[in-house]
């Protein structure tokens, strides 16, 4: 998580993770790359805009590397509360650009100080690992572009739009590829169904009116 697009994404994915199909070895990743978003990783260099503009500092219990099934599906229903009005607020406005995104409140409790940093000062705030995830992911959001993290069309799930992406997976993308196919095999066949039209009793002119060739009006008077 060298970006802070990284981490955000990282954080989209949680919201949306089925913790059931993990394995002990997901979990045990899971904790770590948890680690990783609040306080970096080794040998990794992080910076101001990486983190967000702030210094997270998770030291009350549960840490990280403790964390239980149970404290990840309570994570993550906090950040699909954060995540899930923003999406809906992006995807509803994605054609003309969303512009303001609500977020429904989140009790967020932690310690803030300001601590100097050679020239500059580092905002720093300690607290659970709950509540130094959502501070850092609301700074993180806060500082990126509005429409980014949206609603699948084909899944109704929330995902982190890279690039020209319109759906969360490429198999989402394949659902709707067919989904619009039988959709215009449908309305062809609709119309091989309906009744010829009475095209060979004249030629209709542009404005509407119909013109009988000359065959056709010997054809009228002669019956």
């Amino acid at each position: 998580m060298q970006k802070a697009e990284d981490r955000i994404k990282f954080a989209v994915d949680l919201a949306t993770k089925n913790f059931d199909l993990l394995r002990a070895g997901d979990r045990l990743n899971l904790k770590e790359e948890l680690g990783v978003f609040l306080h970096g990783g080794k040998g990794f260099p992080q910076t101001r805009d990486s983190l967000g503009g702030v210094i997270v500092s998770a030291i009350e219990r549960p840490l990280a590397q403790d964390y239980t099934p149970e404290d990840f599906l309570e994570l993550q229903q906090q950040i699909r509360r954060l995540l899930i009005p923003i999406a809906l607020s992006a995807s509803a406005k994605n054609a003309a650009g969303a512009r303001v995104q609500a977020i429904q409140p989140v009790d967020i409790v932690v310690n803030w100080a300001v601590v100097p940093a050679g020239n500059q000062a580092e905002i720093v705030a300690s607290g659970s690992v709950r509540d130094c995830f959502l501070t850092r992911l609301l700074f993180l959001l806060a500082g990126r572009p509005p429409g980014k993290i949206l609603i699948c069309p084909a899944c109704t799930s929330i995902f982190f739009k890279d690039g020209k992406m319109l759906y969360c997976s490429r198999r989402c993308a394949n659902r709707m590829a067919a989904r619009r196919f039988q959709k215009q095999k449908t309305a062809q066949n609709s119309r091989k169904a309906q009744p010829p039209s009475n095209r060979g009793l004249g030629v209709r002119l542009r404005s509407g009116v119909r013109k009988w060739t000359r065959k056709q009006r010997e054809a009228s008077s002669g019956s």
